[in-house]
C-alpha cells in the first residue's frame, strides 16, 4: 500500500512534471533560437544576420530570437501554391534563391505537380567594404524560362529579388513572378506571393544556433585570412586634393562646407591630375569626398581611369563656421587674435559655429581605417579625392602619426600625394607633387 501510495503520489507527478518540461523545451527550440550576447553581436559584424533582429527575451548573457518553424512554410507554400493556381500562372521553372529560396521553392514544386526547380546562390564583387555589386555566374536553362518563379525565403528591402529579375530579363527569361516566404513590411518592390508578412525582421526554420555559430566561424577566419593577405599585398593610394575653384582664385577663401564648383581653369587642372594618374597603371577605385569641387575632379579622373567610384561624406571639408566665404585677409582683419593662434594651433582654435578639428581628424581616421586599411587583396591602387584641410590632417595626423600642427602640410589645388602601404606599414614617397599641371 505504501509503495502504490508512493507511486501515485510522488512518481506519476514527477514523471508528469518531467514530460511537461520536455514538451516545453522541445517547443522552444523549435520556436527559438537561443544564442549569446557575443554570438550575436559578432554574426550582426559580420552581416551573418540581419541588423535588424531584436530578442523575444532574454536570460543573462542567453538571447531568445523568434524562429518560424518548417510547419508554417509548409502552410505557406501550400497556400501561395493555390493563389499561383487561382491566377492561371503556370510556371515553367522555378528558382530558389539561396538556401531559404531553395526549401520554400522545392515546398512550393511539391504543391505545384512538382514544377521543375532551379537553386542558385548569391555572389557578390567587393566595392565599399560591403557586398555592392551582384554577379551572376550560374547557368540556368534558358529553355525552361518562359514562366519563372523567383523564389526566396525572406525579402527585407527587396533588393535580392529586383537584382535577379533584371538579369533574367536581361538573359531573355519571359514571365516573370516573385514570391517570398517571409516578406518584412519595409520591403519596397512589389512581390507577386509570399506566405507571410511582418514588420519584424525573424529567423527562419532553416536555420538554428549551430549553423550561425559555424558561419560566424568561417567568417571569423576568412577574416583573419583577408588582414593576413591585406598585409602581404602592397596597397598604393594616390591622394588628390580638388581642382581649382573660382573661390581658391578669388583671395584665397575659406569654402569649407561651401559647395564650390570648379572653375574653367579647375577643370583644365582635372584633366591633368587625370592624365597622371592614369599613367600609373591600374585603378582599382576611387573615394570622394560629396562635395562637388571634389565629386567634378573624381568623375575627371574616373573617367580616364574607368574605375569605381564612392562618395564618402567622412572626406568633406571642415566646415569653417562664421569664416566661411571670407577671403584670408578679410578674416585676419575681422578675426586678428584669433586668426593668428588658428595659424599656430588650430585645434584649439577655431572659427565660431565652425568644426572641431579634432572631429575631422576622427572622421579622417575612421575612413582611413575602414576604408583604406581594410582593402582586399584584389585593390591594389586606390585613388581618394579631398580637400585642403581633412587632406592634409589625414596626411600629418593619421597617417603620419604626428600630434602638431598640420598648418606645416601642404596641399595646394590639383596636388597629388603617393602613400604607399607594404607588409603593414605606410608610407608618404611624395606630397603635393604638381609637377604635371602645365
Amino acid at each position: 500500500m505504501e509503495a502504490h501510495n508512493l507511486f501515485t503520489s510522488i512518481i506519476i507527478p514527477s514523471i508528469m512534471a518531467l514530460t511537461a518540461i520536455i514538451t516545453v523545451v522541445i517547443k522552444m527550440q523549435e520556436h527559438f533560437i537561443l544564442l549569446s550576447r557575443n554570438v550575436v553581436k559578432q554574426s550582426k559584424d559580420e552581416n551573418l544576420v540581419n541588423k535588424g533582429l531584436l530578442p523575444k527575451f532574454s536570460l543573462g548573457k542567453i538571447l531568445f530570437y523568434r524562429r518560424l518553424t518548417m510547419k508554417k512554410a509548409m502552410s505557406a507554400a501550400k497556400n501561395v501554391a493555390r493563389n499561383i493556381e487561382a491566377l492561371e500562372f503556370e510556371p515553367t521553372i522555378i528558382i530558389g534563391i539561396g538556401r531559404g529560396g531553395s526549401i520554400f521553392g522545392a515546398l512550393i514544386s511539391y504543391n505545384l505537380y512538382h514544377t521543375p526547380i532551379f537553386s542558385v546562390d548569391r555572389e557578390y564583387e567587393w566595392l565599399e567594404k560591403r557586398h555592392d555589386k551582384m554577379l551572376f555566374t550560374f547557368d540556368i536553362p534558358i529553355h525552361l524560362t518562359r514562366r519563372v518563379l523567383l523564389v526566396a525565403g525572406e525579402a527585407h528591402t527587396g533588393g535580392t529579388m529586383e537584382a535577379f529579375t533584371k538579369y533574367l530579363r536581361s538573359i531573355g527569361a519571359g514571365e516573370i513572378k516573385t514570391c517570398v516566404f517571409y516578406k518584412q513590411s519595409i520591403c519596397t518592390q512589389h512581390i507577386d506571393f509570399w506566405g507571410m508578412e511582418g514588420e519584424n525582421t525573424i529567423l527562419m526554420p532553416w536555420q538554428n544556433a549551430q549553423s550561425i555559430r559555424d558561419s560566424l566561424s568561417k567568417a571569423q577566419a576568412e577574416q583573419l585570412k583577408k588582414i593576413q593577405c591585406q598585409r602581404d599585398c602592397p596597397k598604393v593610394i594616390y591622394l588628390v586634393r580638388h581642382a581649382e575653384t573660382e573661390e581658391n582664385s578669388d583671395g584665397d577663401r575659406f569654402i569649407g562646407s561651401t559647395n564650390a564648383i570648379l572653375s574653367e581653369h579647375g577643370r583644365a587642372q582635372a584633366e591633368q591630375v587625370a592624365d597622371f594618374i592614369s599613367k600609373k597603371g591600374k585603378i582599382d577605385l576611387i573615394y570622394t569626398s560629396p562635395l562637388l569641387r571634389c565629386l567634378e575632379t573624381a568623375q575627371t579622373i574616373q573617367q580616364k581611369v574607368q574605375s569605381h567610384l564612392l562618395k564618402n561624406d567622412d572626406l568633406r571639408e571642415m566646415d569653417y563656421g562664421v569664416w566661411e566665404g571670407l577671403q584670408r585677409e578679410e578674416v585676419k582683419i575681422q578675426f586678428p587674435e584669433l586668426y593668428h593662434k588658428y595659424e599656430e594651433d588650430p585645434f584649439h582654435n577655431y572659427p565660431e559655429r565652425g568644426e572641431n578639428p579634432f572631429d575631422v581628424q576622427e572622421r579622417v581616421r575612421r575612413f582611413w581605417e575602414r576604408e583604406i586599411l581594410s582593402l582586399p587583396s584584389n585593390v591594389n591602387q586606390v585613388v581618394v579625392v579631398t580637400h585642403k584641410t581633412t587632406g592634409r590632417i589625414l596626411l600629418n595626423n593619421v597617417i603620419e602619426g604626428k600630434g602638431t600642427s598640420f598648418r606645416g602640410k601642404q596641399m595646394a589645388n590639383a596636388s597629388v600625394a603617393k602613400i604607399s602601404i607594404k607588409l603593414g606599414i605606410v608610407e608618404v614617397e611624395y606630397e603635393n607633387n604638381r609637377v604635371f599641371l602645365s
